[in-house]
């Protein structure tokens, strides 16, 4: 992700801290961060983390991908089964690997826990949800600034080349598909 980008969006926070302390009168604080892909979210949410650390003196968690690990241990779930309910494994590996340790978990049995752990973080504040359908999860909740990030298509390329090592035509295709 470009600097001066960050930097911009740095600035931007700065001069909407005042929101910040405004929403967080109503509770502890949460932030959820919407994108499209290549946008710089997750780039874009430790940044944040790290702003608001330092002026509030407290610990902000960035959940992303990690939020999995959370779950399991949230609810207590079987630790050998939690890393094969990761993004990226078919539901055949997920189905094999429960069905050899004698273990079921359903796929809305693991939207309920998500649900309830973004739920409980989002109480708590000093949280900030990078997708994950959080904004919709939270939607009720008075205590969360909703944040949508958008960039230019050919910069979400660029980043998508460079994160995933892709070259411009396979970026291209992932970023329309994810798009649609």
């Amino acid at each position: 992700m470009e600097k001066d980008l960050l930097e911009a969006f740095a600035r931007y926070l700065d001069s909407r801290s005042a929101l910040v302390g405004q929403a967080s009168n109503s509770g502890p604080l949460a932030i959820t961060i919407s994108r499209q892909m290549g946008s710089g979210g997750i780039e874009i949410a430790e940044l944040l983390a790290d702003r608001l650390a330092e002026r509030s003196r407290q610990a902000w968690m960035v959940f992303d991908k990690n939020l999995a690990e959370t779950v399991w241990k949230d609810h207590n779930l079987p630790g050998p089964v939690g890393p094969f309910f990761q993004e990226g494994l078919t539901q055949a590996v997920r189905d094999t690997v429960q069905e050899i340790l004698g273990i079921r978990m359903t796929g809305s049995q693991m939207v309920e826990h998500t649900v309830a752990t973004i739920l409980r973080l989002a109480s708590l504040g000093n949280a900030i949800f990078v997708g994950r359908g959080a904004n919709i999860i939270t939607a009720n909740q008075k205590s969360v600034l909703y944040v949508r990030l958008m960039a230019p298509f050919a910069k979400r390329v660029r980043q998508i080349e460079e994160h995933h090592r892709l070259s411009t035509q396979e970026a291209v295709e992932l970023v329309s598909t994810t798009d649609e």
